[in-house]
């Protein structure tokens, strides 16, 4: 609400507005029967910058759909992934984040990121979900003793305890979060931990409900996917891209231990619906941003 009244004020005074969209789930995720393929508004509608940059064809085929009075749709690519290339390449960062968790050398990271909870039953990212995306999380890290798995919260504690959505469940969600801390291979990460950093140190990324941080991983060839422990994904355009979305503990089991492998190669990069759906990651994003900007 604040980013659009901003934009209507700066357009009011003949300001040329801009935009970037990282919000990649419910843009354009559902598909089937009332989905953002239909012609409706969804939370961007009234945004209406003179120029939207997105990360992918989709994001604007889906947005041209809603009532939106933007000039120009460009799809530039992910801005993030840009800058986990940037710092995968300092050494020196990398060494200094993995001495901070005693990290060895040669020791895998597997980063797990949750999303932002609602208490809400019809909700894919509800509570329930939260819960059982810590267990299989516990179970896993419990399983590969020699990896370090970092979790990123999305939320702090506080969220489940004070704020609208507070509720007896999230007393659970955060003795599973304590319980993870406890492993001796596990570090519960604070929610203002820079995504950036813990995406350039990972050797994969785990991902609940389709939050952003997978995509960004992926544009950067770092291998990721997006795991949904108990509640139906089934609705999603992302299952047209295989191994994109997995759905049980055995296959997350499976696909992490192969995704570790030192002969595992991304083999998804020239799916055309991967490139429609999540990006291309020969596209510079940051770079393309800065261009456009200046060329204004």
């Amino acid at each position: 609400a604040i980013s659009i009244a901003v934009n209507t004020f700066l357009k009011k005074k003949q300001v040329t507005t801009h935009a970037y969209s990282q919000f990649i789930g419910g843009s354009y995720q559902v598909s089937g029967n009332d989905s953002v393929w239909d012609n409706r508004n969804l939370h961007f509608s009234f945004l209406n910058p003179d120029y939207y940059y997105v990360n992918n064809q989709a994001m604007i085929d889906s947005m041209k759909l809603h009532h939106q009075d933007t000039v120009h749709h460009k799809n530039i690519g992910n801005i993030f992934s840009e800058k986990v290339i940037e710092m995968k390449g300092n050494l020196k960062s990398m060494e200094d984040f993995k001495h901070s968790y005693n990290i060895k050398k040669k020791q895998k990271i597997v980063s797990i990121f949750d999303t932002s909870y609602v208490e809400e039953s019809k909700a894919y990212s509800n509570y329930d979900e939260a819960k059982y995306f810590l267990r299989d999380v516990i179970r896993l890290a419990k399983s590969m003793p020699n990896c370090t798995f970092l979790f990123k919260p999305s939320k702090n504690s506080s969220f489940f305890l004070k704020s609208y959505w507070a509720d007896e469940k999230g007393n659970n969600i955060i003795q599973l979060r304590h319980e993870f801390d406890q492993l001796a291979n596990a570090f519960m990460l604070s929610d203002d931990n820079d995504v950036i950093d813990i995406i350039s140190l990972s050797n994969i990324v785990v991902t609940n409900s389709f939050s952003s941080p997978t995509a960004d991983a992926l544009m950067a060839r770092v291998p990721a996917f997006w795991y949904q422990a108990k509640t139906d994904v089934s609705f999603s355009v992302y299952n047209k891209v295989p191994g994109l979305v997995v759905n049980s503990y055995e296959d997350l089991s499976i696909q992490v231990n192969e995704m570790l492998q030192d002969d595992y190669k991304l083999d998804i990069f020239d799916d055309p619906d991967f490139i429609y759906l999540i990006g291309d990651p020969k596209i510079k994003a940051l770079t393309a941003l800065r261009v456009e900007l200046s060329n204004v």
